[in-house]
């Protein structure tokens, strides 16, 4: 069987105006039985003890904070989509640190106020980064543009032709919706 991968390709004025975002929203207000919840998976599954984060972490990146972690990555197509449409991972905790992934330990939090705090806040992190982008068209000008940039034969990167798909189609419609008054 045959399959390929592509690395991720991230938007680096997404990034930087979605971390700007989660700065504004914050981390979730962990209560004292949600870090007891946590620290005690951990401590069932022999990891260190750290319970739910309290302190925001730095923005990562090739540009920002080199991240030398080697973390893996989704088993999805995420990497292959951000070379086409401009793409950012966003990773807010909803779940108990140190789960081993696909697996019991994390699914105990999805049936506690844990992932309902913490989905509440990524998704807060996502609306307001969605309006900055309807709101600032100079976020456009920037080097995201509503246009994809992808990779030809020569890994040459060059923005989508608009002529090829939607992407030209929600170009004019963000600038119609900015330039109709609403807001």
């Amino acid at each position: 069987m045959l399959g390929s991968a592509w690395p991720g390709h991230f938007n680096k004025t997404i990034a930087e105006t979605m971390h700007a975002n989660i700065e504004k929203v914050g981390l979730p207000q962990w209560t004292e039985a949600d870090q007891t919840l946590a620290k005690a998976l951990q401590h069932e599954l022999k990891v260190p003890e750290v319970g739910m984060a309290t302190k925001l972490q730095p923005l990562r990146g090739r540009e920002v904070i080199p991240d030398e972690e080697k973390r893996g990555g989704g088993s999805d197509d995420i990497g292959d989509i951000s070379w086409n449409v401009p793409t950012v991972t966003l990773r807010y905790p909803s779940n108990m640190a140190a789960g081993p992934g696909h697996n019991w330990a994390n699914a105990i939090s999805m049936a506690t106020p844990i992932a309902h705090k913490g989905i509440q806040a990524g998704a807060k992190v996502v609306a307001l980064t969605v309006i900055d982008f309807l709101m600032k068209p100079e976020l456009d000008d920037a080097g995201v543009g509503l246009l994809p940039q992808r990779a030809d034969e020569d890994d040459e990167i060059h923005a989508a032709d608009p002529a090829r798909g939607q992407a030209g189609d929600l170009a004019e419609r963000a600038d119609r919706w900015r330039n109709t008054g609403r807001r």
